[in-house]
């Protein structure tokens, strides 16, 4: 299925504000945008002969291989933090998608996924590309024993649908939900759920891909 991830993530950020208060008394996610260099940045890597090129996720400077450790990985200081300037992108059309981004996904982790729009030639329609930097930064995402508590009843719900097909497991969700931000969290279980706990929607796996 196609999802248009950009007005997904303009809705949930409307919708999540309720949830995440619901869940956690009191929410709101904004993103730091660090000048020492310890988040992650992105630089443009050659795919082909032709000299095109697609974003990717540096190392920021630590050791290959070491991402979640917590002196390289992203998101350790949680939600809390500044608001992160989308404005650079607008020029791409990335700034509407950035904004979703600095909403659902924690500081660090979202400032990440900017940095790796900026690289692209546009947003607009080009969702493999977007969903390639948000996997990137996620693969750097500290982990947080948070998302496996958050984890156990959508895996439980949602992981036989149709038959008995996996949908989202416990590794899916929370190789994702390590990197959401309190309100990210309440938008994902929303979309999940629809409202109704214990319950999961048939094709929740659209739920992960509009994340993303």
């Amino acid at each position: 299925m196609k999802v248009d991830r950009t007005r997904f993530l303009l809705l949930t950020g409307t919708i999540s504000t309720a949830t995440a208060l619901a869940m956690a008394g009191a929410s709101g996610c904004t993103v730091v945008s660090k000048s020492d260099g310890s988040d992650a940045s992105t630089t443009p890597a050659t795919t082909d002969d032709g000299g095109s090129t697609t974003p990717s996720a540096n190392d920021g400077g630590g050791a290959k291989g070491d991402a979640g450790t917590t002196s390289d990985c992203l998101g350790s200081g949680g939600d809390d933090g500044g608001a992160l300037d989308c404005s650079a992108l607008a020029a791409n059309g990335c700034d509407i998608a950035c904004e979703g981004y600095a909403t659902n996904f924690k500081p660090e982790v979202a400032k990440a996924i900017a940095d790796c729009l900026l690289l692209l030639p546009s947003c607009e329609g080009d969702f493999d590309a977007m969903q390639a930097c948000t996997t990137a930064a996620l693969a750097k995402a500290c982990d947080d024993a948070t998302a496996k508590t958050f984890c156990a009843p959508i895996a439980s719900a949602c992981g036989k649908n149709d038959g008995g097909a996996a949908d989202i497991d416990s590794s899916t969700c929370e190789a994702l939900a390590k990197g959401l931000s309190t309100e990210g969290r309440g938008s994902f279980l929303s979309c999940v759920d629809e409202g109704t706990p214990g319950y999961c929607t048939p094709d929740s796996s659209y739920c992960l891909d509009a994340m993303k």
